[in-house]
């Protein structure tokens, strides 16, 4: 049986759209502009949004309702939010005033030591066991606790970076992409790094990727051109096949259950089923600059709720039960909705 595709369109407000809908319809918060989502592995109907200026906000019941989550959070300058995958009780969120953690899902935080202004945050999977952090200026932070944070910045020349990526087949190997740094690499949990941006021509990276299938398969979006490594980034070459002219990566997220690979851009999203050409994807998109993404596993035979931020675009894809699916939630730069439903090939 075909997999059947439900769509979600998430801006200024978060809306949302069945396949068989005529409309978006108003599900979400309005209000301050969000930067990130995280949304609970065990419960697809808790969701946190990151925002800048607002905090973080929490919905308990797929996105129907929304209430301030930032007891705790003395700076509500937020970029990132994810949630421990070993307890989903336990939830960062990073910004501007550094990293917060909260135990409780969301109703009291508590500023974690020794950590500098965050713009991204990337847990290891499935263990939790590893936490970092992305600082623009102050390079890459690690905790072990969640409680007690250390710069991780040996052999780390270029200390913008951009955002993170822990390899989902080992906690050891995370990648670090930099603002005109090119990308970094650690196999040993941030004790040292080395730069891995052999075959880039553009070092401005602002993403990463790793195909949790075949962790060898590497992709990472620049302000003029995708790039990919099939060697775990010992040397990377253009991967543009099918992508406009100039291609600005964003965003990169994987299919945990197939592989494939999603592509957001300034321009549209893009998947690649093979590691090859790229395809679009956003049938129905009327806005397309994709910011951010991410991908998690749904097995539930019945379309699973609306989540998303202020800056997103969440399609879905669902299956029978003995068909895994995977929802991807999409961030995007814009702050209204098309009055139509989205449809993903």
């Amino acid at each position: 049986m075909s997999r059947r595709i439900l769509g979600f369109l998430l801006l200024g407000i978060v809306c949302a759209a069945y396949q068989t809908a005529k409309a978006m319809a108003s599900i979400g918060p309005p209000g301050a502009d969000s930067e990130g989502i995280a949304v609970d592995p065990n419960d697809p109907n808790i969701a946190y949004l990151a925002s800048y200026g607002g905090g973080v906000a929490k919905t308990t019941d797929g996105g129907a309702s929304w209430s301030e989550a930032n007891s705790g959070i003395t700076n509500r300058s937020i970029w990132a939010v994810a949630i421990d995958p070993a307890d989903s009780n336990t939830v960062y969120a990073g910004g501007a005033g550094g990293i917060y953690r909260s135990t409780d899902g969301g109703q009291q935080w508590t500023r974690a030591s020794g950590t500098s202004s965050i713009n991204a945050l990337s847990i290891d999977i499935p263990g939790g066991n590893a936490i970092y952090g992305a600082s623009l200026g102050g390079g890459v932070f690690k905790s072990t606790d969640g409680v007690t944070w250390a710069a991780v910045n040996n052999g780390l020349t270029n200390r913008n970076v951009w955002s993170l990526t822990v390899d989902p087949s080992t906690a050891d190997t995370v990648y670090a992409a930099t603002n005109g740094g090119g990308i970094f690499k650690t196999v040993d949990g941030g004790a040292n790094w080395t730069d891995s941006s052999v075959g880039l021509t553009n070092r401005a990276v602002f993403v990463i990727g790793v195909n949790p299938l075949d962790p060898n398969l590497v992709y990472a979006g620049t302000s003029s051109s995708i790039f990919k490594s099939t060697d775990g980034g010992a040397s990377w070459s253009a991967a543009n096949q099918g992508l406009p002219s100039g291609p600005f990566g964003f965003a990169i997220a994987f299919d945990p259950n197939t592989g494939t690979a999603y592509l957001g851009i300034i321009g549209g999203l893009y998947k690649s089923i093979d590691g090859g050409a790229w395809v679009r994807t956003d049938s129905g998109l009327a806005h397309s600059f994709i910011y951010a993404m991410a991908v998690f596993p749904s097995e539930s035979s019945t379309p699973p709720p609306a989540v998303g931020s202020t800056r997103a675009l969440t399609p879905a894809a669902v299956g029978p039960k003995s068909t895994p699916g995977s929802r991807i939630c999409l961030f995007h730069s814009c702050r209204w909705a098309p009055k139509a439903p989205v449809t993903f090939t």
